[in-house]
């Protein structure tokens, strides 16, 4: 599980070094490293919280069914971080075979229904692995590698660097249970982060 920590102001840049610097530590470090929220806390200072994608601290729980334990988690969070947590969607079509369902979708949805009942504001990204489209080729071969030949775990094809037009497509294309409305202020809340950092 993991977050987006950004850092909007020079505090916020100390703090996230901070935080870098103890993940590392004997500590936390454990195979990668980590952090708590006790640290987060400490050190939430000039920092901008995003939820990540489906492989963040919310994902397996809303995927799940889990809404009561994504809830809490998220509570929590906006406890420590305030207006400056906001709940990550993506615009991709992550399908998982064994269970015959399109996860980003179902991720996505949870989220919007837990923004509103939290009061939590919504940014739209794009999870970013190559710069331009069509280097999936090589993306997949790293991932096979990576996992040993394995490619069963869900996998997406859509995550090069895209600019504003781009998305909009894509949320047309694929992405229209997302409301135009939830689209819009998303947008207009990832321009605003971006102005910030």
């Amino acid at each position: 599980n993991h977050i987006v920590i950004l850092a909007k102001d020079a505090i916020g840049y100390r703090n996230l070094l901070k935080l870098q610097k103890l993940s590392w530590s004997n500590e936390y470090y454990y195979y990668r490293p980590r952090t708590d929220y006790e640290s987060l806390e400490k050190y939430k200072d000039g920092l901008i919280i995003l939820t990540a994608c489906i492989k963040g601290l919310l994902g397996s729980d809303l995927i799940n069914g889990k809404t009561k334990s994504a809830r809490k988690t998220a509570i929590r969070l906006k406890k420590i971080f305030g207006d400056s947590l906001y709940f990550e969607l993506q615009l991709h079509n992550i399908y998982d075979d064994e269970v015959k369902v399109d996860i980003q979708k179902a991720y996505n949805q949870g989220l919007i229904k837990l923004a509103e009942k939290l009061n939590i504001q919504t940014v739209i990204t794009n999870d970013v692995h190559y710069l331009e489209e069509g280097m999936e080729v090589v993306q997949s071969k790293v991932v096979k590698i990576k996992r040993e030949g394995d490619l069963s775990e869900a996998y997406c094809d859509s995550i090069w660097f895209k600019n504003y037009d781009d998305m909009v497509d894509t949320w047309k294309e694929n992405c229209s249970y997302i409301s135009k409305e939830v689209f819009d202020v998303s947008m207009a809340n990832t321009y605003a982060i971006a102005c910030q950092c």
